[in-house]
């Protein structure tokens, strides 16, 4: 049986100090990560094993779910 797709959200996230995601590789990341910006500009296109920094603006794509996975992450807050 066919099932529609969930769809899916465009954002962007802004990576906190306390974020466990600074650090992290972006493909390690449940959401597309289509640029990043920092104070060096805007990075389309990232690659996989690119490590992500405080203070840094990603621009994703996911499923909602993900998103907020994401957005919570990112502050640092408490996912459970």
């Amino acid at each position: 049986m066919w099932q529609e797709e969930r769809p899916r959200r465009v954002t962007t996230v802004t990576l906190a100090a306390e974020s466990p995601l600074v650090g992290q590789a972006v493909g390690s990341l449940d959401v597309t990560v289509v640029a990043v910006h920092s104070q060096a500009g805007t990075e389309p296109l990232v690659p996989d094993t690119r490590t992500l920094a405080a203070g840094e603006t990603l621009y994703i794509i996911a499923k909602p779910d993900a998103v907020r996975r994401v957005e919570a992450a990112a502050t640092g807050a408490d996912t459970d």
